[in-house]
């Protein structure tokens, strides 16, 4: 039985700036409105599961504050610098090369919050890693010992704190920003059952506290779609945790149709069209039919970056001229 969801009061187009902070799940459906042409940015620090880390990631873009030296830290076994408040993609061998990285992505994400309509934030876990050292929660415990850290469940008062300091430090840059909040669907199978369980409840109560009292928040349901529209292990990965390439694909369709104007789903198609085009790969390349194909294909993407802008159709227009050559 399809979970009800309600309309959001103002829908989203398609040329909105869109930014999608949290846990992996914001990185899949970030991805897939990226993949339809959405101007989308997700995760520019890397994934952030805890809500304090949420709350840490926002307050950081907006306030311009640049990283430094002091920023990152350095693990001799691995002989890596990282940052406790980003992901491991950021890390590198070379310090300075490191926190250059971590200002190129905060700069591109502040540039990003001060022009997006829309901020979707995905709390993952409401379990937290206390670095004991400092007393701060990391968003990344980047491998070292666990020794190191003490782990704590937030409360829900706690919960919802830390996202109403992430709305109000993003609405400091860009105060008509509409917020979506959701709950990743994926469970923290490593934290054990119940205790995945418990933390999903602390995230539910505290997200509805958040969306009850901040004008212009709203709830998605990813979590109930996914735990009780799509019920069955068909629909999740191999390790029965993740959802499916699928199931993603089908909670992103229900986004779309809550958030976003029905009238830009021919334009979602036409890219999307596009880009599928842009994999195929003929059996025979160089054959006439295989020219002709890429020419009609070039013209659509050409005429899609005409009409469109913000949709980047780059590496599949030197594609098809390649292929039409």
């Amino acid at each position: 039985m399809p979970i009800e969801q309600a309309q959001a009061q103002h829908t989203l187009r398609h040329e909105d700036t869109l930014l999608l902070l949290g846990s992996c799940f914001s990185d899949e459906v970030g991805a897939r409105l990226e993949h339809l042409g959405h101007p989308a940015s997700y995760n520019p620090l890397g994934t952030m599961f805890n809500p304090a880390s949420i709350e840490r990631t926002v307050d950081w873009i907006a306030s311009g504050e640049p990283a430094t030296s002091e920023s990152v830290a350095r693990c001799d076994r691995q002989g890596l610098y990282y940052c406790y408040d980003a992901g491991t993609g950021h890390s590198h061998e070379d310090e300075e090369a490191c926190v250059a990285g971590l200002n190129q992505s905060l700069e591109e994400a502040r540039a990003t919050l001060s022009d997006c309509k829309a901020l979707f934030l995905t709390l993952g876990s409401a379990w937290t890693y206390v670095l004991r050292s400092t007393g701060k929660i990391v968003a990344n415990c980047h491998r070292q010992p666990h020794s190191q850290f003490e782990r704590r469940l937030l409360e829900p008062a706690a919960v919802a704190e830390h996202v109403h300091g992430a709305v109000e430090s993003a609405r400091r840059v860009n105060p008509g920003l509409r917020v979506v909040l959701t709950v990743s669907p994926v469970r923290h199978w490593r934290e054990g059952a119940v205790a995945s369980s418990r933390s999903k409840a602390v995230l539910l109560t505290a997200v509805h506290q958040v969306c009850d009292a901040v004008p212009g928040a709203s709830y998605f349901p990813s979590y109930e779609v996914v735990m009780d529209e799509l019920r069955d292990y068909r629909w999740f990965a191999d390790d029965m945790l993740h959802p499916s390439a699928a199931a993603v694909d089908y909670v992103t369709r229900r986004l779309l149709r809550s958030h976003f104007a029905s009238a830009d789903d021919h334009l979602r198609s036409e890219v999307s069209k596009i880009r599928a085009a842009a994999n195929h790969r003929h059996a025979r390349p160089h054959s006439t039919s295989a020219r002709d194909f890429a020419q009609r294909q070039l013209a659509e993407a050409n005429r899609i970056g005409s009409a469109c802008p913000y949709v980047h159709l780059d590496d599949e227009i030197a594609w098809f001229r390649s292929m039409a050559a």
